[in-house]
């Protein structure tokens, strides 16, 4: 079963040399969107059909965390890990395969840093260098 699970990854600057390759990753994230918004609206429609225990282990959840570019990279790195660990065992008896979307970004990328920027953030969540320009309409 493991041959059927599979995980994808990239980072953008890997391709950002090839004008093709940049290309094609912008119509593939592109995909991907279009693919979240289709499976997960169909787990949305038929959702009611499944047991309660499914029912209250699927879902939705977001949360914003104030972090730096490297320790944003060093996040997903501990997330594809914990991801790795369950793509690698046996399933378990009454498993289904599912799938977990993740995305990381900026909750304002208008707000674009300035090449000189410092990229800290201290302990308290507070931004020290940064441009704290803040949406309103996220906490």
């Amino acid at each position: 079963m493991a041959g059927r699970q599979s995980s994808h990854s990239w980072e953008r600057t890997e391709l950002a040399h090839d004008e093709d390759a940049a290309t094609a990753l912008g119509w593939l994230e592109r995909d991907y969107l279009r693919l979240f918004s289709t499976d997960f609206g169909h787990w949305l429609d038929v959702a009611e059909a499944w047991p309660g225990e499914w029912q209250d282990a699927a879902g939705m959840g977001d949360a914003w965390v104030t972090v730096t570019a490297e320790q944003l990279k060093t996040l997903r790195q501990e997330l594809d890990d914990v991801m790795a660990r369950y793509r690698d065992a046996d399933p378990a008896p009454g498993a289904r395969r599912v799938t977990f979307w993740h995305a990381a970004f900026p909750l304002d990328p208008d707000d674009v840093p300035d090449t000189g920027e410092t990229d800290t953030a201290d302990d308290a969540g507070n931004d020290e260098g940064t441009n704290t320009a803040h949406r309103t309409d996220r906490p």
